[in-house]
């Protein structure tokens, strides 16, 4: 069964509002409800939905066709060469009004015809119905040059912990976030082979330094499987000499039942007096296991 239908003839209109068919670059100042606007090769209509006043897009900018038929006729045959029969259209007489019309007639995927209540001239415009999309609001909030969209306000989802934003086919390449917070759930995962804190390019001053702050960091063992079960357990690993605290600020290290063993050459501690190691240190000949 053919899906057709003549938008602007089933469409409530507002006495007042304006029908501007031609193409257009700029947006119309101040429009009115059911105001429709054919720019950039889009057909857009003015509108509240969800008490959203703004302008929404009915077409997207493939598969139209415009008809003009030029000489006064009572039936008009559109070759829209479009390749379907189901297909949204508007019809107008010269004068821009709306065509009342009989139900089209020898539809074929490429062409129909509209039989008129008299003989008029007038232009059709024709869209195939599976390209009309979902509506997405443009208004003040919005503005796109190009490939760019301007947000000019919060963008909010309509709905809590329900949309994503990219995915894994589809990924976003870059976020940049200022100096403010990016708030994530409890116990958010964080995937990925690796999480990297870098200076910004050419630093200046020492505050630029890069610093993650926490007040618990649990480190988990690694699993994976080459053709035999593996783990790795956690490891913290420096390129650079370490510097653990500042001041006076004390450091406990609890192992539980577990040993603290530290592998190193030329260990030395300064606390309470200097203490030097070559080789490991097995916490085990502590008492208890805590140092």
């Amino acid at each position: 069964m053919s899906n057709i239908t003549n938008l602007l003839a089933k469409m409530k209109v507002p006495a007042a509002s304006t029908i501007m068919y031609e193409n257009t670059g700029t947006w119309p100042s101040n429009p009115t409800e059911g105001m429709t606007v054919f720019k950039d090769q889009i057909l857009y209509i003015y509108a509240t939905i969800s008490t959203v006043e703004t302008w929404y897009p009915l077409t997207n900018t493939r598969e139209n066709y415009i008809h003009t038929q030029g000489v006064a006729a009572a039936t008009w045959t559109v070759e829209h060469n479009l390749g379907s029969t189901d297909f949204i259209f508007m019809a107008y007489d010269a004068t821009g009004e709306i065509v009342q019309i009989v139900s089209p007639t020898a539809i074929t995927t490429n062409s129909f015809e509209l039989n008129m209540l008299d003989a008029i001239a007038g232009r059709v415009v024709v869209f195939i119905s599976s390209e009309v999309q979902t509506a997405i609001v443009l208004s003040d909030m919005f503005e796109q040059v190009g490939d760019d969209i301007t947000v000019k306000g919060n963008l909010i989802p309509s709905e809590d912990n329900t949309w994503s934003l990219g995915s894994a086919g589809n990924q976003w390449a870059d976020a940049h976030v200022s100096a403010n917070t990016i708030y994530i759930g409890e116990n958010t995962t964080i995937d990925g082979t690796g999480v990297h804190v870098q200076a910004p390019s050419s630093p200046t001053l020492a505050s630029e330094q890069p610093e993650v702050t926490s007040s618990a960091i649990t480190l988990a063992s690694f699993s994976y499987n080459d053709g035999a079960p593996q783990t790795i357990n956690p490891t913290i690993n420096f390129d650079a000499p370490l510097t653990v605290g500042a001041g006076d600020q004390d450091i406990n290290i609890d192992c539980g039942v577990s040993n603290l063993v530290i592998d190193a050459a030329n260990f030395s501690v300064d606390a309470s007096g200097n203490v030097t190691l070559d080789g490991s240190l097995d916490g085990q000949s502590f008492d208890g296991g805590v140092w």
